[in-house]
């Protein structure tokens, strides 16, 4: 960023766990309180998922670990992820936490479906290409500056 360069954050996996609020939160104050908000290119969000083939393997490598503990349920693609309810909240909040240091960040979230974007940020993209030109406005917005 020092020599330039736009940078970007990818939250993902998010993952629940007790004190996920206060840490998370702290991640976005951390990160506003070090970096030039306006040499932030975009920031996205995706919650824990995993394919199912991926849980005996998990299970065996970290057998003491609680992360397959939580209620993940399998979506379309077949992906075990958090309950969507869930899901919403973990977004919701990080975007208000993203948005109270930078109003017009773009955020995003990554594999999810339209619901949970029209949840969690009233619209969604209808397709790729649409998801494309969000990027490419996003690209255009900053190299003005």
């Amino acid at each position: 960023m020092e020599r330039g360069y736009m940078i970007g954050f990818h939250f993902d996996p998010l993952i629940l766990y007790p004190e996920w609020e206060e840490k998370y939160r702290e991640v976005v104050r951390a990160i506003y309180a070090s970096l030039n908000p306006d040499r932030v290119m975009w920031i996205s969000l995706g919650g824990f998922r995993y394919p199912r083939f991926l849980k005996p393997i998990i299970r065996e490598r970290f057998p003491q670990s609680k992360i397959l503990c939580g209620e993940l349920l399998p979506g379309p693609d077949g992906k075990f992820r958090y309950l969507k309810t869930l899901r919403i909240e973990l977004y919701r909040k990080i975007v208000d936490w993203i948005r109270a240091y930078d109003p017009k960040q773009f955020i995003y979230l990554c594999m999810e479906s339209s619901e949970v974007w029209e949840k969690v940020f009233g619209f969604h993209p209808t397709n790729r290409n649409e998801l494309d030109r969000l990027f490419a406005e996003r690209i255009r917005e900053l190299w003005k500056h």
